[in-house]
């Protein structure tokens, strides 16, 4: 994934702009959420802590209705 911010730092600079990415393994080891952002416009914390207790409220109730 390169944006085009991306190629022209490459023809400029030589140098490709990084693609951050987070990801939230659960226990068991299977990935549950993958976030990629371009270097341009950096992580959202907030956005990862919604998400994260989204993850969480829903298996809570999903061993609730076993």
């Amino acid at each position: 994934m390169i944006s085009q911010e991306d190629l022209e730092n490459i023809a400029v600079k030589g140098i490709a702009f990084t693609i951050r990415s987070v990801f939230v393994i659960n226990p068991s080891q299977k990935i549950r959420l993958t976030m990629m952002y371009p270097a341009s416009t950096g992580r959202n914390s907030t956005e990862f802590l919604r998400v994260t207790d989204s993850l969480q409220s829903g298996d809570k109730e999903a061993l609730s209705a076993d």
